[in-house]
């Protein structure tokens, strides 16, 4: 038996998602099974229904950082130093 193949709209308009969306997740290998398929008029995305099977779309929004890229502590502690505006330094200056 064969397979069904999907375009990335399809894929786009089964899970409520752009378009853009579902091209990006061929793109970064979150559909398994895609594969860019190149013609005469431009290239598409095609993936193979059988890829969707157990298929989870992506929480939408940024990654969150990881805790090393978190704000340093100075910051994350409530102690920030302020920076002089050019207001601050004149009046200071009388």
């Amino acid at each position: 038996m064969s397979d069904k193949i999907l375009t990335a709209k399809q894929i786009a308009e089964r899970y409520a998602v752009a378009a853009s969306t579902a091209r990006a997740w061929c793109l970064n290998g979150t559909l398994p099974g895609a594969s860019l398929k190149e013609t005469e008029l431009g290239s598409f995305w095609i993936v193979p229904e059988s890829a969707l099977t157990g298929f989870v779309p992506p929480k939408p929004g940024p990654k969150p950082k990881a805790k090393s890229e978190a704000a340093p502590a100075s910051a994350a502690n409530g102690t920030r130093k302020r920076k002089m505006t050019k207001t601050a330094t004149k009046s200071g200056k009388r």
